[in-house]
């Protein structure tokens, strides 16, 4: 319901992420692995967020590995 402006998961299975990544989508959220692939099926690491708020959560991230 657009309570959250950012998703990070890790060593999630396939059908864990796949009905969101199409809700998301839909949404016109911009959906990743957590090195800035696009997202396909498979992909163990997953980032979403709404296109405003993306590059936050990844500098966030950034920070968070260094």
């Amino acid at each position: 319901d657009g309570r959250l402006e950012g998703y990070i998961g890790l060593n999630l299975e396939p059908w864990d992420m796949a009905a969101g990544v199409i809700f998301n989508r839909e949404a016109g959220n911009k959906v990743t692995t957590l090195d800035g692939r696009n997202w396909q099926l498979g992909e163990p690491s997953i980032m979403i967020a709404n296109p405003a708020f993306y590059k936050n959560l990844e500098n966030y991230l950034k920070e968070k590995i260094s």
